[in-house]
């Protein structure tokens, strides 16, 4: 995540084929390591059992926060970085909510 959010910031910026290959070869290595990464911890932390909710439940917030999120940031691309880490956050503040949860 923090690759990918700078990247994430960047893309609406670049002008040049060259430079938006460079971000999107970079943000693509850093999602895949960050998807990876929280599946492996996913396991680790509640059991292979638990990992289909689990991470059907982050998928699900996930799109949500990136159906929501696309149509803002086409409308106000002056604010759009704003809206983009407020919302981000929003969503990372729900998947820890729910994590809490399902601890309990």
């Amino acid at each position: 995540m923090l690759i990918t959010l700078p990247l994430a910031s960047v893309f609406p910026l670049l002008r040049s084929r060259e430079w938006l290959l460079v971000v999107m070869v970079v943000y693509g290595i850093g999602h895949g390591a960050n998807m990876g990464t929280f599946t492996l911890m996913l396991i680790d932390v509640m059991g292979l059992k638990s990992l289909a909710p689990l991470l059907g439940t982050s998928c699900f917030c996930n799109g949500i926060g990136l159906f929501l999120i696309g149509p803002l940031i086409g409308e106000s691309r002056i604010y759009w970085v704003c809206i983009l880490k407020v919302l981000l956050l929003l969503l990372l503040l729900l998947l820890l909510l729910l994590l809490l949860l399902l601890l309990l």
